[in-house]
Order: C-alpha cells, then structure tokens, then sequence
C-alpha cells in the first residue's frame, strides 16, 4: 500500500500529515496551500518521489489600492 506525506509551510514551520489515500492527501493540499497562502508537496511517503505541487494563487485585484 503507498502512504503519501503532504509538506505545507506553516507559521514559518514546515508541517508534515501523512496519508493512506492519494485523493485525500490532494484535497489537504489543495486545502492547506489556500488556507495558509503557501506551496503545498505531496510525496511519497517511501521514496521521497515528489507527485504533486500546488502552489497559491496571486490575487492582483487584492492588493492593488487606488
């Protein structure tokens, strides 16, 4: 069975959470690189094998103040 490990930063902190199921260590990546405004990895729990990054968007319109 594959475990995935999903690394986001944190706080200044890199944060670990581990995983049995693919689609549920995406959707926390997903969740945690919006909620937290930082890149999200998923790896292999074993290998190390980087399978999938996400990273936050930039909202332009946010920051731009006339």
């Amino acid at each position: 069975m594959k475990e995935y490990m999903v690394t986001f930063r944190r706080l200044g902190k890199d944060n670990y959470t581990k995983f049995d199921d693919f689609h549920k260590a995406i959707n926390f990546a997903e969740h945690m690189c919006k909620r937290y405004e930082s890149k999200a990895e998923v790896r292999n729990y074993y290998t190390e094998e980087l399978v999938y990054v996400t990273e936050p968007e930039i909202n332009l319109d946010k920051e731009l103040r006339i």
